[in-house]
């Protein structure tokens, strides 16, 4: 579009015959004034002569500059605006035709009053009345008033496209240039950037029409990246307004800036994109602004959100198409994990298995990749951390995490418990392969959640085989804490749970709910208005589990309690039992750190005596290394059974001192 060969050297521009002839003009009109005494009138100058010049202004336009011809084309002017814009910019780039105006209508304080036009126009053409322009060809031209005086001072980022001066960097407030046509990024293949690629497709097969992209993600899923990346593939840049920035600036000016962008965008054939529309007033009366001031020349534009909007009262004519994405999935995950890993020349061992294990958005993915490479032959262990770091848990008061401290080898349950637990984690290591390669995702249209309710009597190792999963897993374990959910009001407790899901969701943490019947409790005849929300409420966590795309583990006294619909949900059902004689044993030889001497206890007796469980075996052993530590003695029986009539009393048991032979 642009002209390569224009003599700036001797400070002309040259708009081809017409300029010439607009020179010859000014001539005329001056050397008829200095004939007339130093003044002219248009009834003397209408000479048959320069009205047959001014009738081949038609054939003429076909040699103009392609610069200043494109901007003709582009947007629409009349032949009177093509008048002003010429003089106007011969007037700021021509020394000579500056000048000759000058002298004709002396100085104009750096603006061209548009009565000299009006008025060197009606000389060849009938007389036009007052210019009416759009705001934005007013924004063109220059149009604007100084002290009462309607003037004009043509917009120097025409005035640099015409001189082909690269106005794409131009310093427009709140403007961010996003153009990766130099670059070897590419698209990684997945399901949103494929249903883009379709609908761009798709448009630019029409050519007609007025269409209007949104596309709606969180922080850091690659929007930019991604209208960018689109708009690679179609060889042009992307204009981004951030209208966050907008916030009480004067609507003039507003406009003004608003018309400058579409400039931007039509002159460079630039997508147009906006970010941070808000739902506040203001920021949707900007938008508006900026709408209004390229509904006429752009045909697409797009919106970048992180939230659902309604754009019906903005887009008018537009046909609108919504996208939106958020953590990637499955293949599409390990996917882009593969192309940052090439991006940025970083290997380490079990890429895939830590892309399957977190699902970030890609923004995230990013982050982890960039801050692996700062690392000298990374550790499993230090990649695993970052990606914690990264995942952003924030769950304020509402869950707090349990370190992920004991093995299976810490764990004493029956077999079947054990075998139970570790389905679990082959729910988890095996997902991608279950659902995605062997197909069974299309089998299964929801459900993908691994739920596990661990039932059993208080003390038989339910927390801590959560904590065993998490650390098999290498997920952050979170234990929610109700007394920060549950809530008397309407509504709060649903709020509440809401939020820690959809924390989860993003931070891919496992969640552990401890009595958790007070939360899934079986559902009641409604007999009053709290039995109707309490049956509400546990319908709507129901919902959440079962869409929950991560790991929620459930613990419980009495299995009865609970729904038999949520049963039903429930993938892996796991019984903690009291242990048995054998299960007591290992548990009191493995108590017992190896710096406690235990060389006097009878072991076998306390296993085979007392029927208690893990939790208070445990108690007991801490508490009788107190009593000898207080005595500055060796651990004996005493200390222990001492230890354990008390934890057995707690309990609400019966004991006698002739139980425990004291």
């Amino acid at each position: 579009m642009r002209s390569a060969e224009r003599d700036m050297g001797s400070g002309n521009i040259l708009f081809g015959k017409w300029a010439d002839f607009i020179r010859y003009l000014l001539r005329d009109l001056l050397e008829t004034a200095n004939n007339s005494g130093g003044e002219w009138q248009i009834s003397e100058y209408k000479t048959s002569e320069n009205l047959k010049r001014f009738e081949e202004l038609s054939n003429l336009m076909l040699c103009l500059d392609d610069g200043l011809k494109s901007i003709f084309e582009l947007f629409h002017l009349n032949d009177f605006e093509r008048f002003c814009l010429v003089l106007g910019c011969l007037f700021c780039e021509d020394f000579f035709a500056r000048e000759l105006i000058l002298q004709l209508h002396g100085d104009f304080e750096n603006g061209l009053l548009l009565s000299f036009c009006q008025t060197i126009f009606c000389v060849g053409f009938s007389v036009t009345g007052n210019i009416q322009v759009e705001p934005l060809r007013m924004r063109l031209l220059g149009l604007e008033w100084r002290s009462g005086v309607e003037v004009f001072f043509p917009n120097v980022l025409v005035r640099n496209f015409i001189k082909g001066v690269n106005c794409l960097e131009a310093s427009v407030p709140g403007l961010l240039l996003l153009d990766l046509r130099s670059t070897k990024q590419h698209w990684f293949a997945s399901s949103a950037q494929g249903k883009l690629k379709d609908y761009l497709t798709k448009i630019q097969g029409l050519k007609t029409g007025k269409h209007l992209l949104v596309l709606r993600g969180g922080k850091l899923v690659g929007k930019r990246t991604t209208i960018a990346l689109a708009a690679k593939e179609n060889g042009v840049a992307v204009l981004l307004v951030d209208l966050s920035i907008f916030e009480g600036v004067d609507a003039e000016q507003i406009k003004r800036l608003a018309c400058d962008v579409c400039l931007l965008v039509v002159l460079n054939d630039a997508w147009l994109c906006f970010e941070n529309l808000g739902a506040d007033s203001e920021a949707k009366k900007v938008f508006g602004f900026f709408v209004n001031a390229v509904k006429r020349y752009v045909s697409f534009f797009c919106l970048l959100t992180s939230e659902r909007l309604d754009a019906s009262e903005f887009i008018g004519s537009y046909t609108l198409f919504e996208l939106s994405w958020g953590c990637l999935q499955g293949k599409e995950n390990i996917l882009c994990w593969r192309y940052f890993l090439d991006k940025y020349d970083v290997r380490f061992k079990g890429s895939d298995l830590v892309a399957r294990r977190f699902r970030f958005v890609v923004g995230q993915i990013e982050q982890v990749v960039k801050r692996i490479k700062l690392l000298d032959n990374p550790e499993t262990s230090q990649i695993l951390k970052i990606c914690h770091e990264v995942s952003g848990e924030n769950f304020k008061d509402k869950a707090k995490r349990l370190e992920g401290l004991f093995t299976w080898d810490d764990l004493v349950v029956t077999e079947d418990c054990e075998e139970a637990l570790r389905t679990i984690c082959d729910l988890v290591k095996f997902e991608n392969i279950v659902y995605e390669d062997l197909g069974f995702e299309r089998r299964m249209a929801y459900g993908r959640s691994v739920s596990a309710l661990f039932f059993g009597v208080s003390g038989t190792g339910k927390t801590m085989a959560a904590q065993v999963v998490a650390n098999e897993i290498g997920l952050p374990l979170y234990r929610v804490d109700l007394s920060q959910v549950i809530s008397k009001y309407v509504g709060e407790t649903e709020k509440s749970l809401n939020d820690i899901f959809d924390i989860a969701k993003k931070s891919n943490v496992v969640l552990f709910f401890d009595e958790a019947d007070a939360l899934f409790a079986k559902r009641t005849q409604v007999a009053n208005s709290n039995d109707r929300f309490a049956n509400v409420e546990t319908s709507f966590l129901l919902q959440k589990v079962e869409d929950y795309s991560g790991v929620v583990i459930l613990a419980s006294n009495l299995l009865v309690n609970f729904d038999e619909a949520f049963k039903r949900r429930i993938k892996v059902m796991v019984q903690f039992a009291l242990p048995d004689e054998e299960m007591r044993l290992r548990l009191w030889v493995r108590v017992f750190p190896e710096q406690v001497d235990t060389a006097q206890l009878d072991m076998q007796y306390l296993a085979e005596k007392f029927e208690v469980s893990g939790s208070m075996i445990k108690s007991a052993a801490l508490l009788a290394t107190f009593f000898a530590t207080r005595e500055k003695s060796p651990l004996t029986m005493d200390h222990v059974l001492n230890a354990l009539k008390n934890e057995m009393s707690k309990s609400g048991q019966l004991v006698l001192d002739t139980d425990f032979g004291l």
